[in-house]
């Protein structure tokens, strides 16, 4: 059995390393990353595909949004001893501003939803939910230092998950997929498996339970602390992950293909664009996608973030 001190260094190992070997086939969909690169299993130099469905260069080996918001989170809860939405913010607003060279990594790739969003935080409470209505799964990821901090669930992890995501977007379905990814960190940090072992069909079957009781709880405590933000977007979309994962239990055993369709379609029901493919930029095709990839995958990382 590993330590928890392994599991947490591996999984903050996990975020930046998918996340820095993701980038370069970023919105590609997988017959196009198959076609260039065959498989993800490195960082990859793509400037031999600019034009060739990469519109444009991305560094080898840079990691994203999810990862540098992550760090800065991080270093919050590591300073403070807790979640601070005011420092957490300041910190934002210190990236942006360019900071000292290597400050929590120089972010070089500013993507204009969360440029948009920190841009929005000077003069505004912090604990005000944010003007930007974004749903593209940009931001659970904050919660996932929160987890590693608390490693247990509790409604005051899914409140602390919540109010840091409402930093970046007001929409439910994001807000709601920080409290679920904070709740599977925690899921998973207690796991007890052996080395190269996977989880059974029951195991699979009781965390994706666990995790529509996770949302359920972080929609009450979402709509008794933020209830302009239930007037204004309704239960429909704060249901909608909680939906979108009992769905998915539902049709565990239907073929990935089928699978990956009805994704598609449950998350067009909710997105003004239509998604044709699962690793599109929204908090019910991704997250989602991601969940069933680890549960189904087995413990095979390269061929899953493949």
């Amino acid at each position: 059995m590993k330590s928890i001190q392994d599991k947490i260094q591996g999984c903050w190992f996990g975020m930046a390393v998918g996340d820095a070997m993701g980038m370069a086939v970023k919105g590609l969909k997988p017959e196009t990353v198959k076609q260039c690169f065959g498989s993800v299993d490195d960082f990859k130099d793509v400037r031999n595909f600019i034009g060739k469905g990469i519109r444009q260069y991305r560094m080898k080996g840079l990691y994203g949004v999810q990862t540098q918001t992550a760090l800065m989170v991080c270093d919050c809860v590591l300073n403070n001893k807790k979640t601070n939405v005011s420092e957490i913010s300041r910190l934002f607003l210190q990236l942006a501003a360019g900071g000292p060279e290597n400050y929590l990594g120089v972010f070089r790739h500013a993507e204009s939803p969360f440029y948009r969003a920190v841009e929005s935080l000077p003069g505004r409470v912090p604990l005000l939910p944010a003007d930007q209505n974004h749903a593209g799964c940009y931001y659970p990821s904050l919660a996932v230092p929160i987890a590693l901090f608390h490693q247990e669930a509790s409604d005051e992890l899914i409140r602390q998950c919540m109010e840091t995501c409402l930093l970046m977007s007001r929409n439910p379905m994001e807000v709601i997929g920080a409290a679920l990814m904070g709740y599977l960190v925690t899921c998973f940090l207690s796991l007890d498996l052996k080395e190269g072992e996977g989880l059974t069909e029951n195991d699979s079957r009781k965390i994706m339970g666990e995790g529509v009781e996770a949302c359920r709880q972080a929609e009450l405590i979402l709509k008794e602390q933020v209830p302009e933000i239930w007037d204004e977007f309704g239960e429909q979309v704060f249901q909608a992950l909680r939906l979108t994962l009992q769905g998915i239990m539902e049709r565990l055993h239907l073929e990935e293909g089928l699978l990956f369709n009805w994704i598609c379609e449950n998350a067009s029901s909710y997105s003004k664009n239509k998604i044709i493919h699962p690793t599109q930029n929204h908090v019910l095709s991704l997250l989602p996608l991601a969940l069933l990839m680890v549960l189904k995958g087995g413990p095979d990382f390269a061929s899953i973030l493949t």
